[in-house]
């Protein structure tokens, strides 16, 4: 009966796909010739029209205006007031990210976010306050449009060139952003060491740590490099109390800590 069932909606959306409306009876003749009993088709017909018939999902409408609480709206001023310093107001845009995670993202937040990675002039509502944001341009654009749009972590992790450079960025939007990009690496570091054994030659573990620490090493900004490197010594430390929590030994040094040379070794709790 379900193999019926299935049968009977593709046949009526093939039916309407291909000779436009379709009406009961030619359905049904439609379904006699491809085996499906008749009686099911009529079931079948609301389901494909449906199928058919689906809006596609909602995009924000872009109409150059945004609405934020008040404390979003002090960090917007902070960007615009700041926008035309000595890092071309990067930092003060992720004091906006950083301040909507912390108050809790809203539908207004996504919507300034929408607006300023078009890369048009955004007029900004914040209670009382009407703030002007020109159009952002260069990196400073390219941080909206991903604050926007944040990628899968798992679709960042361990790849080198811009996947990792962009889970650098995320971790720099506040604290709260900053714990979840080292708790993820963690979590990742913790899973694969549980599968280590002398027996599999720790393989799990060292091909998992390997690829962090080989795609930071392909970053060309040494100040970018250490960054990353610091995020990873800090997951590190994380699988550290997630080994003494559980009653496990921990990593052993000689699989990461020629990693760490340069911001020094990752302590143990």
């Amino acid at each position: 009966m379900q193999i019926d069932w299935l049968r009977a909606t593709l046949t009526v959306v093939r039916a309407r796909r291909e000779g436009g409306a379709a009406s009961p009876l030619s359905l049904s003749q439609s379904a006699v010739g491809f085996g499906v009993n008749p009686g099911v088709i009529m079931r079948a017909l609301v389901l494909a029209t449906l199928l058919l018939s689906a809006p596609a999902v909602a995009q924000p409408v872009l109409d150059g205006k945004a609405m934020v609480s008040a404390d979003v709206g002090s960090f917007v001023q902070g960007y615009v007031a700041n926008r035309g310093g000595g890092d071309a107001g990067k930092s003060a845009l992720r004091s906006v990210m950083g301040g909507m995670i912390a108050y809790g993202v809203t539908a207004g937040d996504q919507d300034l976010l929408a607006e300023l990675g078009s890369g048009r002039a955004v007029e900004v509502v914040a209670e009382t306050k009407t703030i002007q944001v020109p159009a952002l341009t260069g990196e400073v654009l390219a941080i909206a449009r991903l604050m926007g749009a944040v990628p899968n972590l798992n679709t960042l992790w361990r790849q080198p060139g811009e996947p990792t450079l962009q889970l650098i960025e995320i971790s720099r939007w506040g604290q709260k952003a900053k714990d979840r990009i080292t708790g993820f690496m963690a979590n990742k570091l913790h899973a694969a060491w549980v599968s280590s054994t002398i027996s599999n030659a720790y393989s799990p573990f060292v091909q998992e740590f390997a690829g962090a620490r080989n795609s930071l090493d392909g970053i060309a900004d040494a100040s970018v490099k250490r960054e990353g490197k610091l995020l990873l010594k800090s997951a590190m430390e994380q699988v550290f109390v997630k080994c003494k929590e559980a009653g496990t030994p921990p990593p052993t040094a000689y699989l990461y800590n020629f990693a760490f040379s340069d911001v020094g070794d990752p302590q143990l709790p």
